[in-house]
């Protein structure tokens, strides 16, 4: 958590960019965490959900350590208007997220956000492990939707309403919880078994026809959990009061793990519960059917999200606010409607 004095400093400095500076896109200096900070403040005040950004010596030490791979639009006078970051996905060293991407009102006319995302793509991804590249667009507009369509990223899962609409409290651009596309860029493949289950197979396969993931995918149906312990862990994250719940291995204790995790998740308060699942389990389609039956419904398919790929399945505490979700492509508005009429379904009204 990010020290009350470091938010109370920019809240004081009431600093101004001045607008119609040249800018140069660059990898992160320690001297430009300051910058970065003022930057994230002048969007978000002090409502964005990753503390780090905030505090130069924490941003610093991410940078040195490894962590974050942050990149800059960095004025001469030596303001940034811009950031985004890569940094590793909690589940595969080789899955990195494109993220923490904000521009400053005055210089959003510039392409400032589309020369950081090619930059980290371009330069900065192919000089780390990377094999794939993911990043989330919100969808309170369409703008995030299209750079990554025009960089490359294919759109694969929606998550639904993971932002509270206090984030977006200063500029006042969202009118509830804003949902995110999650979009990917493959660098190098990895051809792999995935098992389909049988209830979402044709939207998963359309997904992997319009990704180009090459895959040997075989229909999952209903066959009995596995003689095997079920492995599981929940993460929590506070601002977005949303919980996350990995399962490495489904197994014969499947149901009562789900049910110890989300007394936990009861016991948290949060809004929103959501399960990652590997799609390399024969037995997904049984594991798929009890989550149904538990109230999830479909997010998506996120690709190398455990190395193998991975399913994502979703449960809201209250209505999903789908008439605010603003989608790009065609592509996306099938996944959106699809995943609409799974939540809809007797099953997963619980």
């Amino acid at each position: 958590m990010v020290e009350k004095s470091v938010l109370l400093e920019l809240s004081r400095e009431n600093y101004t960019i001045e607008p119609a500076q040249s800018y140069t896109i660059d990898r992160f200096r320690p001297e430009d965490a300051h910058a970065v900070a003022r930057c994230f403040y002048a969007v978000y005040g002090d409502a964005y959900s990753v503390p780090t950004v905030y505090d130069p010596d924490s941003l610093i030490k991410a940078n040195a350590e490894g962590r974050l791979y942050s990149i800059v639009a960095r004025t001469r006078k030596g303001d940034v208007v811009g950031h985004c970051a890569l940094y590793a996905s909690p589940c595969c060293e080789f899955l990195f997220e494109e993220g923490q991407l904000v521009v400053v009102p005055a210089y959003r006319n510039e392409a400032v956000a589309t020369q950081l995302v090619r930059y980290g793509l371009e330069v900065l991804a192919p000089r780390l492990p990377v094999h794939e590249v993911f990043g989330k667009a919100v969808c309170n507009h369409t703008i995030s939707q299209k750079i990554g369509v025009e960089c490359g990223f294919v759109e694969t899962a929606l998550e639904l309403d993971y932002i509270p609409e206090s984030a977006y409290r200063k500029e006042k651009s969202a009118a509830g919880p804003v949902s995110g596309l999650w979009m990917f860029r493959c660098y190098q493949d990895a051809v792999h078994n995935v098992f389909l289950p049988e209830a979402y197979a044709d939207i998963l396969s359309y997904l992997y026809a319009a990704a180009k993931r090459r895959r040997h995918c075989r229909l999952s149906r209903r066959r009995g959990f596995p003689n095997t312990a079920s492995r599981a862990q929940v993460h929590f994250f506070g601002v977005q009061n949303v919980a996350r719940i990995y399962v490495q291995t489904i197994g014969c204790n499947f149901a009562s793990v789900i049910e110890k995790l989300e007394q936990t998740v009861k016991k948290n308060r949060s809004r929103i519960t959501q399960v990652y699942l590997p799609l390399g389990t024969p037995s997904i389609a049984d594991a798929v059917e009890l989550l149904n039956e538990r109230g999830y419904f479909l997010g998506g398919l996120l690709p190398r999200w455990f190395n193998q790929d991975g399913l994502l399945m979703q449960k809201t505490s209250g209505r999903p606010h789908f008439e605010q979700i603003c989608l790009y492509s065609a592509r996306a508005e099938r996944l959106r409607d699809f995943i609409r009429n799974d939540w809809e379904a007797p099953t997963c009204r619980r």
